[in-house]
């Protein structure tokens, strides 16, 4: 499996096409600009609140969408049973990619390429980037340029978020600055819904011991004095 593939190899430092590699090579990274950090801490306060992931997600990928001047922005999750992406929710999409739609993937796909390296992706043009070949779902969108991320989720990729322009684009060290700190958050967010779930449980299953223990104490009948 994919995933397990990850856990047990090391992360190329200088594969091409990676954040880390041609288009962060400058030593001096710009930060996001002052618009772009209010949004970030936006979103981080509605987290704060306990923003919903379905309504996390529609957020997010409309901010991204917005601050970098994106067509559509895109998040899916990984079923490794089934070798598959799930369409979980974004922005700009035509309404043939719908929330559940199941995305297949082959070796050479953005997708497969961000799982086993780990590493987010610069693409310069879906259709002819010769590192990858895109799936026809995403070709039809009407897709050129794109920056594509893995959510990490406790330590491991979890899904992948994609942001793609309608016609060619070259991204600065800013935009994808910006677009990996969103990513994090994404993923931060996902890990507090996966931790309040989990604590959720936790209460119920306490709960209906509580209830259960109590059902079966017998009745004490006290005698009128």
């Amino acid at each position: 499996m994919i995933l397990n593939r990850l856990r047990a190899q090391s992360i190329p430092a200088n594969q091409p096409g990676l954040f880390d590699g041609r288009e962060t090579r400058r030593r001096s990274i710009p930060h996001p600009s002052d618009d772009r950090l209010f949004a970030l801490a936006e979103l981080t306060r509605r987290l704060a609140q306990g923003l919903e992931p379905l309504s996390l997600i529609e957020e997010l990928t409309r901010t991204i969408a917005d601050k970098v001047g994106m067509k559509a922005v895109g998040v899916a999750t990984w079923d490794e049973k089934k070798a598959e992406l799930i369409f979980r929710g974004g922005y700009g999409w035509s309404a043939q990619l719908r929330i559940g739609t199941r995305i297949s993937t082959q070796p050479d796909s953005p997708a497969h390429r961000i799982f086993v390296f780990g590493k987010p992706m610069v693409i310069d043009d879906t259709a002819s980037d010769d590192r990858l070949r895109a799936p026809r779902l995403l070709l039809e969108q009407g897709v050129i340029s794109g920056l594509v991320a893995p959510i990490i989720r406790n330590g491991f990729p979890y899904g992948i978020i994609g942001a793609f322009s309608g016609t060619h684009r070259r991204f600065n060290s800013s935009d994808v600055s910006f677009f990996q700190a969103a990513t994090n958050l994404l993923g931060s967010g996902l890990e507090n819904e996966q931790l309040r779930r989990e604590i959720a449980a936790v209460i119920a299953k306490e709960r209906r011991e509580a209830l259960s223990k109590l059902s079966q104490t017998p009745a004490t009948n006290y005698a009128p004095r």
